[in-house]
């Protein structure tokens, strides 16, 4: 994984996903439960995409990812995810693309997996 700065390193921005629960209170829960399903249709099409060398397709679920992992604070995510949207972006340049999309791949299990858990400490809290 090419993760570069300390900021990329982080997996949860604590405050920005802290920022989110006080703003959205008990609907936290439901709208994680919507992102981690999201994530997982994510990750299923970037496989699929990834089986048809398809960099436009890529770099259109990329993109979304970025934005929708900012708004929880999915701070390794969203760095990720712009690194593949702009390799993405540039050409297809499978020898590129393919690292890119390995790291995004396992980023993406990482998140689903710690805000899982945050949504199973919301549901016994």
């Amino acid at each position: 994984m090419s993760v570069s700065s300390p900021e990329e390193r982080v997996l949860i921005d604590r405050v920005v996903f802290e920022a989110l629960r006080a703003d959205v209170g008990g609907a936290l829960d439901d709208l994680l439960l919507a992102f981690l399903e999201e994530v997982r249709q994510q990750h299923v099409g970037l496989q699929a995409l990834r089986a048809s060398r398809d960099g436009p397709g890529i770099r259109s679920i990329a993109h979304g990812l970025k934005g929708c992992s900012g708004y929880f604070g999915a701070q390794r995510l969203r760095s990720s995810a712009q690194r593949l949207e702009a390799a993405a972006s540039r050409a297809a340049d499978w020898s590129t693309l393919e690292p890119l999309l390995d790291e995004t791949c396992e980023v993406i299990l990482a998140t689903r997996d710690a805000l899982a858990a945050e949504a199973m400490a919301g549901v016994t809290t």
